[in-house]
């Protein structure tokens, strides 16, 4: 339910979709510190924080079981219709993207577990770039969740351009550090992985903002 529309007669109805829509909510912050934190592992070479990584990818995916739960009981007990069965739709695959979100996080952290050396300084550099921006695109999707913002949702809709920028730097230098070091090549292959996780986990926070979009307007955006 969105913040604006009026109440259900139902109160126990309106109590359901506002679970629901907080544990949408709670998934995208626990994916945001994943990320955060992963992002720490890789600079710091962490193995330490690199494994509570991936164990706390066991609390999404318990999130993302709830939510199923909870959009499966609306759509058994409640049979909602227009409006209402858009929200539990978007909401199905909203949870699904942001259990993803968090898979990707986890795999960075894999990745920095799989680094037999440091990265160079400008490989490391233009790693930072990207996840800074794909930081950003997550933060503003939690928000947009949040406040159940159109005008949010679809800035991170759009917001992608800037993702695949920085992904192309990023593999561009990659490529060149390469084919300059090929005794490194172990380390650098490790690191493309970590530029593909950083660029798929935004193209699912583009999906969830366009989930969001749908759920709020009825307007379909595809990627």
């Amino acid at each position: 339910m969105t913040a604006k529309e009026k109440p259900h007669i139902v109160r126990s109805f309106d109590e359901e979709l506002e679970s629901m829509n907080s544990l949408l909510v709670s998934m995208g912050q626990q994916g945001l510190q994943q990320l955060e934190k992963a992002m720490q592992a890789l600079r710091t070479r962490d193995a330490e924080l690199a494994h509570a990584i991936l164990r706390a990818d066991d609390l999404v995916d318990s999130m993302h079981a709830q939510v199923n739960t909870l959009t499966v009981g609306l759509l058994a007990t409640r049979q909602p219709v227009a409006t209402d069965l858009r929200h539990v739709v978007a909401a199905l695959k909203m949870a699904t993207d942001l259990e993803r979100v968090a898979d990707y996080a986890a795999s960075v952290a894999g990745s920095t577990l799989a680094l037999p050396g440091p990265p160079s300084e400008g490989v490391l550099a233009k790693i930072d770039a990207l996840a800074v921006v794909v930081q950003k695109l997550l933060q503003d999707a939690v928000q947009a969740l949040t406040e159940e913002s159109e005008e949010i949702a679809m800035a991170v809709w759009h917001g992608d351009d800037a993702v695949d920028d920085a992904y192309l730097v990023l593999m561009g230098a990659l490529h060149a550090e390469i084919a300059a070091h090929p005794e490194r090549l172990a380390v650098n292959s490790q690191l493309i992985f970590v530029a593909r996780s950083l660029e798929r986990l935004a193209d699912h926070v583009t999906n969830v903002a366009g989930h969001l979009i749908y759920s709020i307007t009825g307007k379909i955006y595809k990627g």
